[in-house]
Formats: C-alpha cells, sequence, structure tokens
C-alpha cells in the first residue's frame, strides 16, 4: 500500500468543506499547519493526527472500539501499539515496519509519537484492517486509492456471512492433498469439511464471483486469506460465530458423546472451560489473556510455511452467564432419573 497516498486523500477528505487554513484555526494554529501535513512538507505525527479527528470525526473512538477492540485513548501509542503487537517485541515491530528497536523503544516510552504512515503500515499488518479503519472515520469514496478494495472487501465479507463454511473452502484449497489433485472437485471439498456438494458449489461460484478465490491451472487458488469481521453488523457476525459453534458442538453428536479423532491423528481436541465467581478487574484481565492469546494463535498461523495437512478450528468463548437471560431455565433430564 502507499501510506503516503493514503494519509494525503484521507487529510483532504477530514478537511472536508473547510479550507486548510480554517483547519488549522480549528486546531489552534495561527499559521496554515494543515496545509504542510496535506502537502506533506511536514510530517504527521499520529497523535496530532488523532487531534484532527478529534475535529472532523468525534466519534472516532467508535471506529477504535469496532475495528481493534480498544477502549482507551488512542494517543497512547504504547497502549494502542501493545494492543496492535501484544506478542512482539520492539526488535520485531522495528523490523516490520522499517525502524530500528531504539526507535520503536522510544514511541513505546512517549519520548516521540510515530507518523501516520508508520501506524497505518503496523495496523494493516498487524490486523489486515486499515481499509475497514479508515471507512469507519471517513468518507471511504473519497479515499481513490482505497475506494474500489473496500468495495471488494466488502463483498467478500458479505459472502463469509452468507456462507458461514466458507472459510473452511478457503481452508481446504490450500491443503497439500487438494494442491495433489490432478483438477478441482466439489465432491472433494464437500467430503473434506462435511458440507453438502451442492452448498459447496454455490459457495465457490460466489467466492470466484468476488475475487475472494481464483481459477488457475484446473483448480482454484486463494487471493485474500485474512478476510476481518470488522465492518459487519453484530447479528452478521453472530451467524458466522454460531455456525462454527455449533460445529463444535457436532463433534459430541457420535454414539458415545466423545468427539472422533482419526485412527492417523495424534489427539488435537483441545477442550477447556471454567465456571467461576469473578470481579470487573479478573474479567478484564482475561479479556486481556484471551485476545494475546489469539494474537499468539494468529501469528502461528501465518508463520506456519509448512505443508497444509488438516483445517482446524480455533473458537473461545468468554461470557457472563445473564448473556443468556432469555432462556430462563437450562432444561435438562433429571440425572437420577
Amino acid at each position: 500500500m502507499d501510506y503516503l497516498k493514503i494519509k494525503k486523500e484521507l487529510l483532504t477528505a477530514l478537511r472536508g468543506d473547510f479550507t486548510q487554513k480554517e483547519m488549522s484555526q480549528k486546531l489552534g494554529f495561527k499559521f496554515n499547519q494543515y496545509h504542510k501535513w496535506e502537502s506533506d512538507i511536514k510530517w504527521l505525527r499520529w497523535d496530532e493526527f488523532i487531534d484532527i479527528l478529534e475535529v472532523s470525526t468525534p466519534q472516532y473512538r467508535e471506529a477504535f472500539k469496532l475495528v481493534f477492540m480498544f477502549y482507551e485513548d488512542p494517543r497512547n501509542t504504547k497502549n494502542f501499539m501493545e494492543c496492535l503487537c501484544p506478542n512482539l517485541n520492539f526488535f520485531e515491530i522495528g523490523k516490520m515496519v522499517g525502524h530500528s528497536e531504539v526507535v520503536v523503544r522510544r514511541w513505546m516510552n512517549k519520548n516521540i509519537s510515530p507518523s501516520v504512515e508508520t501506524m497505518f503500515q503496523l495496523i494493516n499488518e498487524r490486523t489486515n484492517n486499515l481499509i475497514e479503519f479508515i471507512s469507519q472515520i471517513s468518507d471511504i469514496q473519497k479515499i481513490p486509492t482505497l475506494n474500489e478494495e473496500y468495495l471488494t472487501l466488502k463483498a467478500q465479507k458479505l459472502i463469509e456471512v452468507k456462507f458461514p463454511f466458507a472459510a473452511a473452502i478457503e481452508a481446504a484449497i490450500q491443503l497439500e492433498d487438494y494442491q495433489r489433485l490432478k483438477e478441482h472437485s466439489d465432491k472433494w471439498i464437500a467430503d473434506r469439511i462435511l458440507v453438502s456438494e451442492k452448498l459447496v458449489k454455490n459457495a465457490i461460484s460466489a467466492l470466484e464471483k468476488v475475487k475472494t478465490i481464483k481459477f488457475v491451472e484446473k483448480k482454484y487458488v486463494t487471493t485474500n486469506t485474512w478476510i476481518q469481521v470488522p465492518g459487519l453488523t453484530l447479528s452478521q457476525v453472530a451467524k458466522i460465530d454460531h455456525y462454527w459453534t455449533k460445529r463444535c458442538l457436532d463433534r459430541y453428536q457420535g454414539p458415545n458423546g466423545v468427539p472422533h479423532t482419526p485412527d492417523n491423528q495424534v489427539n488435537s481436541n483441545i477442550r477447556s472451560f471454567r465456571v467461576a465467581p469473578v470481579s470487573e478487574k479478573a474479567a478484564v484481565k482475561i479479556q486481556k489473556l484471551l485476545k494475546k492469546t489469539s494474537n499468539e494463535i494468529l501469528k502461528t498461523i501465518r508463520e506456519d510455511s509448512d505443508a497444509k495437512s488438516r483445517i482446524c478450528v480455533y473458537v473461545s468463548h468468554f461470557f457472563d452467564v445473564q448473556d443468556i437471560k432469555w432462556v430462563q431455565t437450562t432444561k435438562l433430564d433429571d440425572p437420577d432419573n
């Protein structure tokens, strides 16, 4: 991505109908500072960018909550970067954005604030949600560099909602066994992900139409293996979550209620749950730990360069019992009868 060009277009969009001088005055400058930023005469720091959002997009903090699940002041570079990179050290962060470990350490110690372009690159590399974030703080149609890609990404997300098992299809065509096939087979995919052949065929057609996958030399390859849910409504996200949670529960529907494990595999079924009383402080700590674990799992997936042999599902739930309050009682047979 051309982060400099994105920054310039975004600054113009955030300015709206105001002149550069008027925006400068709104931000407390007596001279035309906004012109220097928009023309890239002077580099724009991340904290200065947040000041601009305060003036142009008062609801900007909602974007940080929706896209990054970040509820603190985004001016706090240390906390926001820790949210984006919970399992990376200073050297790894610097390598990702082209800066030294010393510079990153200064960012984290609040001695200096990184440039907007640097933060955009970090957001994109770590979350793949830069486009969605920008669409939440501005009119994406006024960002020509991103508008077309945003529309494609939006269409891809909606297909994931329409066919909640789409991620399994995308995973299946990345498997080594699929790549060994002489040509694509809907039946092979259907048998591998336990979905009817008709549904697989319909979903593949839809995925190809929105450019999530493409047909190359008699088989499919993925073009976007990292479709994130921010930007979807809660009901749409819940539909995907409900599908995979149910698939998790389906593992227990066998003749003896024990999850099936193929004879040629080590038991990879991991089950962990605990119902416990917790304080608000502990609940927040648990949420942070789960988020850190999820990021570590994502890092493992992204860095996996070995041949892909199976499709694994990672599902994590942490909720208050009252979150299911519309179910008045759990109806189970009396264990004594």
